[in-house]
């Protein structure tokens, strides 16, 4: 068997290949992240839903973020400015890029605090 690099041309028979469009996406999480929406189609096989619901994979490519006081501080400080709540879908954070030493923070809090 002879393997070959992935690409969305040579994989369309079997599906999408969802990676970082080259076109500019719209602003998101205060100008820290592009948005890339409508990735792929979705197909659902279960039953009919009252309501006419769409689902929609999106890329968002965020910058990095660094707090300006972290050097004066015995511990380190990230100010947290908002918050989202996304009650009827799902999310998936997944690191991509090039570097070895970068890595991201992921603040998650439960629905009870949030009453």
């Amino acid at each position: 068997m002879l393997g070959e690099s992935l690409s969305a041309a040579a994989f369309s028979p079997y599906g999408d290949v969802i990676e970082l469009p080259s076109s500019k996406g719209s602003s998101a999480n205060q100008g820290t992240a592009q948005r890339f929406n409508h990735l792929t189609k979705i197909t659902s096989f279960s039953r009919p839903s009252k309501r006419d619901v769409s689902l929609n994979t999106c890329i968002f490519h965020a910058q990095p973020r660094m707090n300006q006081d972290l050097a004066s501080h015995e511990k380190p400080l990230f100010e947290i400015k908002l918050l989202e709540r996304h009650k009827y879908s799902t999310q998936l954070f997944l690191p991509y890029g090039t570097s070895s030493t970068a890595s991201y923070l992921v603040i998650m809090i439960s629905q009870i605090y949030l009453l």
